[in-house]
């Protein structure tokens, strides 16, 4: 080993950093800060990626395509029949090339409506009378543009009211309205229309249970001949149906190359209930073979799941209740029910679904047989219910009867982890009574070994594998009782060398057996020395394959400079933030919840009169989670002595830290220090004499937890997370809740668990040690990813960090981490480089050698000097932490041509003869938003008369935070009303905000009091420089200015500027949108803005994102500065500005939300942002005109370049 490189992998940032163990100096350190996979939305992170919000508008653009194909043949089958009086080439011009018909007098008249003449009357009176074609048309052409909700039998669930979306119990409610009513949707709606009712906002339809009726009533009223009701059905309601999604389906982690199954199919429920029963203990002992038959009835059940009780109830119908402990699962615990088996089973008549067999005659007049699998194919591929009825009554022979229960039988959604034929392997072996790892792990040894090798000796291989197992058990609670380093081989390792030993099987023949825990997707890269392509399997997750990519590309590019070598050492942490979505959102939101906490507890101390400081926050935390008691003596702990300083009361850790104990708040309890010194000192709670029982004065710990309500607390939040499991797993909306309550569980269980713990089961866990490796699923990828080239490679845990920095006085033991600079992560990545195996004993030792030492630097000090990886360790962090250069990686791939394979209809044929079936063809690609998505008009401004844009505004404190931005509402006697219903509801002492968001505006009546219309949209002015042209109204105007629909540039949309030299030598931009880039640079009189006549000299393209070097006099005098010295110059362009030549620049360690650094520089500087640069003492942020930047700045990409590792190298 000649270096170590720790790495500190986060969702936006990688902190690295090169040790040299024995010179015990940092060779290198740096950060790369880069856009995460999914953007923040006001400082929270956005509800769906990039990617997600692409499929969204172009599902949207698709569906937008598809009406106007409907709307196309439905007129065309109007007009042959003399239905719509317009013509075929003017509908083929109006579809195909947007123009619309405006000349057509008559085809507008016929478009309008009136209160009189509407499409609501004549769809009602189409369904009562005969009416002329013309009107008819105008009928068929509203049920074209409307036609409903398509309902799909896989989406709906039966007659259960609670499982029904509120979508569809709409469309339910409506039908039995008009079922009551016995009229069509469209006379029912035209009822309303006559009562100047709301139709559409309030009405849910459904194409199947209400406009197909409607159509079907219009044209037997009408008596239409056959032909044109089949053309018009087909213009009207025909859907293509939808592509599968079964290509997006994960593949096996046990079988590569297979799709997983679905949950819902019955082999995988018998594979999930015969899981659960062969993991059943009691008092240690498994199930018997008739125990386990009678459990499996307990999971035939209709419902999605149920509770442990009842199996039990199954086995043991008079259990008592008070012997719950004999059993391994609590008597509240959800269980995953089979609920698709037992329909089938009960519809079919048997006992047993996979013996099940019927025998028909098909199409071809062949007789052939069907299994539970064709059933069960055919509830996933059929979305009519009639078309299902069909299938079962015709070929699987079921009765009526049986076949209406058939159809209403649902699939649940979702994919398990393993394959139909993997899982087919495995439950042989599940039969058998094998736990499931056990039975992974056999279920290839058949295929491995050879069928009639397996069975002739099966018997003897499994007995000698249980064997190996309870061996390799017992070596390894010695070894940890002992606290020794396990010098003994894996139980893998063991397994390998018995059947190669004993059945000759080769290494690379072991390696086809399924392991429970993934292995890796990567090939050994060693000797090419560059890591390759990020390939996560079946996650699907943008945040970490950015942060992957990022890391894969630091790693390469530390190789091919020579910093790192082959035989490198990687410690490597990965964020727990790196997760799916759902856990994402519960992160946040239980961040915020913490956040508010905090907030509401600062307040509180404040208001008693004291500093609010961080430790004593955490003591107030801990002092209302303790309802306000010592948990070791059961007293009172005043609110005086909390805030004292003279240490009546202090923070302690339940499990020591000399014993493996971290400082998370899991492990702080606040206590008095008497206690705490003299008679806990540095043992567990399970270890101190009042633990059980009452002691001199002091009641026992466990009564004192009672009393504070912690264990009721733990019980409440399983028995409510079990409920939320089972409401999640039919209910994506209730995933977010369920994590959300696992957290808090977690840390309930966390809490409770430091004061259960005995001294055997610490020594038997081994607390410390099982702490040191990050066992997460992304922090596995990570390692997988670096042992393809460097094979010592470990991942570390996030608290085991947190606990070294402070141990090693990096960060005081109470002082929150400091975020606000980008540099903490290469502090942190230092620290996980010197986190080796011996340096964590080492830390242990240092507080077990000196036990009242140890107390006084928690106390006081926080570290312990005897245990740093050198004397100067700390100094030397915070020295190498000030020459750090952070490299800000932003992607600009806006203008990068997508390209996909194509396949061909018709093949062609290559110049070697060959066929050409697939080609890859590039389009148009803009990567990027064009424009904000709301549009707005122009109109000329009634006080002033200049022309401004105007955008309809909902009327709430939204959209009007301030009583001065009621200003920009355009029509006075509107904004005159608002303005005095607000004036009048404040007076009565309620806030702004409070009185706008109370509604129900009004215009003044003839008695001018405010009963006139309802004021609830308004229009407002917006300001807009220069507003894009996004396309031509319809109807023309003779104001050129109002006849185009505009919008404002996107977020990022302006995304590069060319950079000139006048020929006075003054630096100037010409700065591009994407919108005018994708409008124009196919066009023949394109000029781009680099080669724009007259500028000056081009210099080269600058950018959001592109770093900036900062001179006082002479650029040369750059090259002559140390990393110290330049990391006082270095910024970041965030903002180039367009209406005037200034650029906005943020300092390259700033990590804070811009606002937050506006505040501060407010305070210190008198303004937000600075507009001369410092040199030196940087500003923060700084806003810079043309001339500040012509005569001090050089930038990337013109004037130097910038590595990922943070070296500037200047050119020519």
């Amino acid at each position: 080993m000649s270096r170590i490189l720790g790495l500190d992998v986060g969702t936006n940032s990688l902190g690295w950093a090169i040790l040299d163990p024995f010179q015990k100096v940092f060779v290198d350190t740096g950060v790369v800060v880069f856009q995460q996979g999914i953007p923040e939305e006001k400082g929270r992170e956005a509800e769906c990626s990039p990617a997600a919000e692409r499929r969204k508008f172009r599902a949207a653009r698709r569906l937008k395509y598809r009406r106007r194909l409907r709307k196309y043949h439905t007129l065309k089958v109007l007009i042959e029949n003399q239905m719509c009086p317009l013509t075929i080439p003017e509908l083929q011009n109006w579809i195909r090339n947007g123009k619309f018909p405006i000349e057509n007098r008559e085809f507008i008249a016929w478009l309008s409506s009136t209160k009189e003449d509407n499409p609501y009357y004549f769809r009602a009176k189409a369904a009562e009378r005969k009416l002329p074609p013309l009107e008819l048309g105008r009928a068929f052409y509203h049920l074209a543009i409307r036609r409903g909700f398509r309902s799909s039998r896989k989406e709906t669930s039966g007659s259960n009211e609670k499982e029904l979306t509120s979508f569809k119990q709409e469309i339910n409610r409506l039908t039995e309205i008009l079922q009551r009513k016995q009229c069509t949707l469209g006379q029912y709606f035209y009822e309303l229309f006559q009562k100047s009712e709301k139709i559409r906002k309030i009405n849910r339809c459904g194409r199947k249970e209400h406009y197909e009726p409607e159509f079907d009533k219009i044209c037997e009223v009408q008596n239409l001949p056959e032909p044109f009701v089949s053309e018009m059905r087909k213009a009207i309601f025909l859907q293509r149906p939808l592509r599968s999604q079964k290509y997006l389906a994960g593949h096996c982690s046990l079988e590569k190359k297979r799709v997983r199954c679905l949950i819902g199919h019955p082999l995988f429920e018998r594979y999930r209930m015969l899981s659960f029963i062969n993991s059943i203990r009691k008092n240690g002992v498994p199930l018997n073979e008739r125990e386990r038959q009678k459990a499996q009835a307990a999971f035939l059940v209709s419902k999605p799941s149920f509770e442990f009780e009842k199996l039990v109830r199954k086995l043991y119908p008079g259990y008592p209740k008070n012997e719950w402990s004999e059993w391994n699962y609590p008597p509240d615990k959800s269980i995953a029910s089979s609920p698709v088996t037992n329909q089938l089973q009960k519809i079919l008549g048997t006992e047993d679904l996979f013996a099940w067999h019927h025998e028909y005659i098909g199409r071809d007049n062949k007789p052939k047989s069907m299994d539970y699998q064709i059933l069960f194919d055919a509830l996933t591929f059929f979305d009519d219910d009639g078309m299902l009825k069909n299938f079962a009554i015709e070929r699987a022979g079921l009765t009526v009867d049986q076949a209406e229960k058939f159809v209403k039988i649902r699939i649940p959604t979702g994919y398990a982890n393993f394959s139909l034929y993997a899982i087919r392997k495995i439950l042989p072996f599940l039969e058998a009574g094998h736990i499931q790892t056990r039975a992974v792990f056999l279920a290839k040894l058949p295929d491995v070994l050879g069928k009639d090798v397996f069975q002739k000796n099966g018997e003897k291989i499994i007995a000698d594998m249980e064997q190996l197992e309870a061996d390799w058990r017992m070596e390894r609670e010695s070894a940890s009782e002992s606290g020794e380093r396990a010098a003994f081989l894996s139980l893998t390792e063991r397994i390998k060398h018995y059947l190669e030993d004993e059945f000759h099987v080769t290494p690379d023949r072991f390696e086809l057996l399924y392991r429970y825990n993934s292995r890796s997707d990567y090939q050994d890269h060693t000797r090419s020395g560059i890591l390759p392509e990020v390939n996560l399997g079946m996650i699907y997750n943008p945040m970490v394959y950015r942060s992957l990519n990022v890391l894969r590309r630091l790693v390469n590019h530390l190789r091919k400079t020579g910093k790192i070598n082959a035989d490198t050492e990687i410690h490597v942490e990965l964020a727990r933030s790196v997760n799916d979505k759902n856990t994402r959102m519960a992160v946040a939101n239980d961040q915020k919840k913490q956040e508010n906490l905090r907030k509401q507890y600062k307040e509180a101390i404040e208001a008693e009169g004291f500093e609010a400081t961080e430790e004593r926050i955490l003591r107030y935390v801990l002092w209302m989670e303790q309802n306000k008691h010592c948990l070791y003596t059961g007293k009172a702990i005043g609110l005086a002595d909390l805030m004292s300083e003279n240490d009546l009361v202090e923070l302690e850790h339940t499990v020591p830290r000399s014993r493996g104990g971290d400082s998370s708040r899991e492990n702080l309890t606040l206590c008095f220090t008497d206690y705490n010194r003299y008679t806990k000192k540095n043992g567990l709670p399970t270890a101190c004499p009042n633990y059980d029982v009452k002691w001199k004065e002091y009641n026992s710990i466990r009564e004192n937890i009672k009393v504070a309500g912690w264990e009721e607390k733990r019980e409440n939040l399983r028995s409510r997370l079990e409920k939320l499991r089972s409401a999640a797993r039919g209910n994506p909306q209730k995933r977010v809740e369920m994590l959300e309550c696992r957290r808090e569980f977690e840390y309930w269980c966390a809490k409770l668990a430091a004061f259960e713990i005995t001294d055997e089961e610490l020594r038997r866990k081994g607390f410390s040690r099982r702490q040191l490796a990050d066992t997460g699923i992304i922090a596995r990828h990570a390692v997988f990813l670096l042992k393809s080239v460097y094979g010592n490679t470990y991942s570390r845990n996030g608290r085991v960090t947190e606990w070294v920095r402070k141990a090693w006085g990096v960060q005081g033991i109470y002082e929150r981490k400091d975020r606000c600079d980008h540099r903490h992560h290469a502090i942190d990545a230092m620290c996980i480089a010197a986190l080796t195996e011996d340096f964590f004993q080492k830390i242990s030792a240092a507080y077990r050698a000196d036990e009242e030492k140890a107390m006084a630097y928690a106390r006081y000090n926080s570290t312990l000097p005897d245990a740093y990886p050198w004397r100067s360790f700390p100094e030397d962090v915070f020295e190498k932490s000030e020459e750090i250069l952070v490299t800000h990686f932003i992607r600009h791939n806006e203008t990068k041509q997508a390209k996909k394979q194509v396949h061909l209809v018709t093949p062609y044929k290559t110049a070697d003869g060959g066929l050409r079936r697939v080609v890859t063809a590039g389009g148009d690609t803009v990567r990027g938003q064009l424009h904000k998505e709301s549009y707005f008009g122009r109109i000329r401004d009634p006080e002033s008369g200049e022309k401004k844009s105007v955008l309809r505004k909902e009327l709430n404190s939204q959209n009007f935070k301030t009583e001065s931005a009621l200003a920009a509402i355009v029509d006075p006697a509107i904004r005159e009303a608002v303005s005095a219903q607000l004036r009048l509801r404040m007076s009565s002492g309620k806030s702004f905000k409070e009185a706008m968001d109370e509604g129900g505006f009004r215009m003044r009546s003839g008695d001018d009091v405010f009963q006139g219309p309802p004021i609830r949209k308004v229009r407002s002015f917006v300001r807009t420089a220069e507003p894009l042209k996004i396309r031509r109204h319809a109807y023309a105007s003779e104001a050129e200015y109002k006849n185009y629909i505009y919008a404002d540039t996107a977020k990022g949309g302006n995304f590069k500027a060319a950079l000139f030299r006048a020929p006075r030598g003054k630096l100037c931009y010409c700065l591009q949108s994407l919108w005018n880039w994708a409008n124009a640079h196919k066009r023949p009189d394109y000029v781009p803005p680099e080669k724009q006549p007259g500028v000056g000299e081009f210099l080269g393209f600058i950018a959001p994102g592109t770093m900036v070097l900062a001179y006082e006099n002479t650029p040369d005098e750059l090259k002559k500065l140390s990393r110290r010295e330049l990391n006082k110059r270095l910024y970041k362009i965030i903002v180039i500005e367009k209406d005037i030549q200034r650029l906005s620049l943020r300092y390259h360690c700033e990590a804070r939300a811009k606002s937050e650094v506006q505040e501060e520089m407010k305070k210190t500087l008198g303004v937000e942002e600075a507009s001369t640069i410092f040199f030196q003492e940087p500003a923060k942020l700084l806003k810079i005109t043309s001339g500040e930047f012509s005569n001090h700045l050089i930038f990337e990409g013109i004037d130097f370049v910038m590595s990922i590792d943070g070296e500037i190298r200047f050119l020519k």
